[in-house]
């Protein structure tokens, strides 16, 4: 038996913004009106505003936080090429690029 399910939807968003957070601080940059393909459409929710958080996070400037951003990614590339000459000493090898520390998705 063979199954297909050919759902989908397509989503109009508009007033949309895209939230930067590094550490406790946050920035939301604004992105204006999105279209996400129907193929793309997992899980839309809404959040319960009454809800507290978990974490208080601090609002900053856009400028401030994708320096932070930026800082922290090189923090961590150094942290990663210096595992990886560890590794090359004791004559392991490791790739350069980790897919597991990749946050792309």
């Amino acid at each position: 038996l063979r199954l297909k399910f050919l759902f989908s939807a397509n989503i109009v968003l508009e007033d949309t913004v895209e939230r930067i957070v590094v550490n406790n601080m946050y920035s939301d940059i604004s992105m204006g009106l999105f279209i996400v393909r129907g193929e793309n459409v997992f899980l839309v929710g809404e959040l319960d505003q009454n809800k507290p958080m978990e974490e208080i996070l601090t609002k900053t400037t856009i400028k401030e936080a994708v320096n932070l951003q930026a800082k922290k990614e090189e923090e961590k590339k150094k942290k990663l090429k210096e595992r990886e000459e560890m590794l090359k000493a004791l004559g392991l090898f490791q790739p350069s690029y980790d897919i597991l520390q990749d946050d792309t998705y």
